[in-house]
């Protein structure tokens, strides 16, 4: 792993950890990989000014981050649509597990924290999800954003990072799905 990759990792962990107020030893990244970026501030957003700029928005983000996969637009679009449809068709996901949907090039992932509370994936939460994204990180990348009020995350990054990562729970962040 070179040492800017390491120095990424590092810094993730500790400016997520003091965003969440949860202990370093907890956490994980998130956004793991080599084209993962740091934004400073990226963890320092403000749920409520996004609120009142895009009153539409109804997930409450605490944390977000872009890892800068590039992918086709179109890709993003059915791999979100196939969560939606999997929600549609009575799935849900477990408290402290992870579901995944892939697509040919594209995968997106629903991180549920909650310790027994089985959660969906409504098609308004997804749509917005894909929305912020293309907002915050650009159309046609990957990353991710997490709500600390609802316990919830939502991620899409190419079809080979998702399905090539083992145990799946990593995905999420380590305090998630342990």
């Amino acid at each position: 792993m070179k040492g800017s990759t390491i120095f990424l990792h590092i810094t993730t962990i500790l400016g997520t950890s003091r965003a969440l107020g949860i202990p370093r030893e907890d956490m994980s990244t998130i956004s793991t990989g080599e084209n993962s970026t740091y934004h400073p501030g990226a963890f320092e957003f403000d749920p409520t000014t996004a609120s009142k700029t895009d009153p539409g928005f109804i997930i409450p983000v605490s944390h977000w981050g872009c890892t800068r996969s590039k992918m086709r637009a179109s890709d993003m679009k059915e791999a979100v649509q196939r969560m939606i449809n999997w929600s549609e068709a009575g799935g849900r996901v477990w408290g402290k597990s992870i579901h995944i949907e892939l697509q040919a090039h594209a995968g997106t992932y629903l991180c549920n924290c909650k310790t027994q509370y089985l959660d969906s994936a409504p098609a308004t939460e997804m749509w917005e999800f894909y929305e912020r994204l293309r907002v915050y990180c650009g159309e046609g990348s990957s990353g991710w954003i997490f709500s600390k009020k609802w316990d919830k995350g939502y991620a899409i990054n190419t079809r080979d990072h998702v399905a090539n990562r083992h145990p799946k729970k990593l995905l999420c962040p380590l305090f998630c799905c342990n």
